[in-house]
């Protein structure tokens, strides 16, 4: 089993950034993740993890910080596996990774 980042990007806009902490609310945080089966085999299977992290003045504004990865989990389990129950397990589980 091995976790690896695959990629990641970031960028501030120290401008939005002051802005937003300035505020009385501070700056509006958002996450958002999403899991997939990326390769399937008779004892092992990948799965892939992006997120989305964003620092905003607003909700309707342009984002003060952005950070977006990828990461990979390449797991082995004891032969027969079945795509249905490991598809399950990346969209359920696989986040605790």
């Amino acid at each position: 089993m091995y976790v690896a980042l695959r990629k990641c990007a970031a960028a501030v806009d120290e401008k939005r950034l002051r802005k937003a902490f300035a505020g009385e609310q501070g700056p509006v945080r958002t996450l958002h993740d999403d899991y997939k089966l990326t390769d399937f085999g008779p004892a092992y299977f990948e799965g892939t993890g992006v997120f989305s992290i964003r620092l905003l003045e607003t909700e309707k504004t342009d984002s003060a910080v952005v950070v977006d990865c990828e990461f990979v989990a390449h797991l082995h389990a004891v032969e027969p596996i079945h795509k249905p129950f490991v598809e399950r397990f990346v969209k359920s589980e696989l986040q605790l990774i």
